[in-house]
């Protein structure tokens, strides 16, 4: 319960819940029904953060999600490029250079698919399955604030490999997890 209940749910609150969730951009615009392009205005601007929300509905959901966090929706939907941009900052912190990215034909590969399915995450915003979903889910909250694996990249980097060796594969060589 972090909203204040003196005062009206103002726009920080609802960037609050989204880091306090962990949640990105998109996700916290899904589960509240806020516009992306309007989140967008609204986040990066400190003078409108500080508005009271003028929606009561989206401020009732917001005082809910606060109160009851167990509430929040179960179906988490990632923002694929979103995933993508996070690997690529915690794979440029492990490797300590600030330009270091992961190829993009190697994205999808650390969800155990093969790396044409990260082509139509990236190019064509097509939804993962939901097992990658899940995936991605364990790998925010794993890598959270009170996290031992502070590196998203380094988790599903550890996972992943030690599955491709027990495998006999090499998929980041070969682009597919069959052998």
């Amino acid at each position: 319960m972090l909203i204040p209940k003196s005062r009206p749910v103002l726009w920080q609150d609802i960037e609050d819940l989204r880091v306090r969730f962990n949640l990105g951009h998109n996700q916290i615009c899904n589960y509240l029904g806020i516009i992306l392009d309007k989140w967008k205005i609204i986040r990066n601007s400190p003078e409108l953060l500080n508005k009271m929300i003028e929606e009561p509905s989206l401020a009732i959901l917001a005082r809910i999600y606060d109160d009851y966090p167990f509430l929040a929706p179960a179906v988490f939907k990632p923002n694929m490029r979103q995933v993508f941009d996070d690997l690529n900052a915690d794979y440029a912190i492990y490797t300590g250079k600030e330009d270091a990215t992961i190829k993009k034909r190697h994205f999808s590969l650390f969800f155990g698919r093969n790396s044409s399915a990260g082509y139509g995450w990236l190019k064509k915003s097509t939804p993962p399955r939901s097992i990658v979903s899940s995936i991605i889910e364990c790998m925010y909250r794993e890598a959270g604030e009170k996290s031992k694996v502070l590196n998203k990249y380094v988790l599903l980097h550890s996972i992943s490999t030690l599955e491709a060796r027990v495998r006999r594969v090499d998929p980041f060589y070969s682009g597919e997890w069959r052998s």
